[in-house]
C-alpha cells in the first residue's frame, strides 16, 4: 500500500489545524474547521454547492429573526400588549 496520500492528507490536517488555532488567538471572526474542509475535499460538488446554500439561507434567515427581535423588544405598544397578557393569565 502507498502511504503518499495517507502523509498528505495528515499534513494537510494538521496545517488546517494550525490555521485555526492562529484564527482562534487572533479572536477572528473567520475560523477553518478540519470538518468543513474534509466536506470540501471529498463531497461533490453539486452537494457542496447545495451545502453553500443552505448556509447562506441559515446566515440570512438569523438576521432577520434577530431584526424582528430587536424591533419586537424595542417596540413599547408590543411590550404593552406582552405586560397585559401577562396580568390576564394570572387572573383567570
Amino acid at each position: 500500500m502507498d502511504w503518499t496520500m495517507f502523509l498528505l492528507g495528515a499534513g494537510v490536517a494538521v496545517v488546517v489545524i494550525l490555521i485555526d488555532l492562529f484564527l482562534q488567538r487572533r479572536k477572528s471572526v473567520w475560523r477553518l474547521h478540519v470538518l468543513g474542509v474534509a466536506v470540501g475535499i471529498y463531497m461533490p460538488l453539486f452537494v457542496m454547492i447545495l451545502l453553500c446554500i443552505g448556509g447562506l439561507i441559515s446566515f440570512f434567515a438569523d438576521r432577520v429573526w434577530a431584526n424582528r427581535a430587536e424591533l419586537i423588544d424595542n417596540d413599547p405598544l408590543i411590550q404593552a400588549e406582552a405586560a397585559n397578557a401577562r396580568r390576564t393569565e394570572g387572573t383567570q
